[in-house]
């Protein structure tokens, strides 16, 4: 995931919209997968602020 993550990043994907998806995710995986994701999310987000 975190490889898939930073290729969306590279490719112009926002942040905000990697969050969207996972509220959308939410509904379908459940609650703790989301939130899961969303960790992981947030440690590739900080990966990159400090690569940039």
């Amino acid at each position: 995931m975190r490889g898939q993550l930073r290729i969306a990043l590279n490719n112009g994907v926002t942040p905000e919209e990697i969050v969207e998806a996972f509220i959308q995710l939410e509904a379908y995986a459940g609650a703790a997968r989301a939130f899961e994701s969303y960790q992981i999310a947030a440690e590739v987000f900080a990966e990159k602020a400090t690569a940039d």
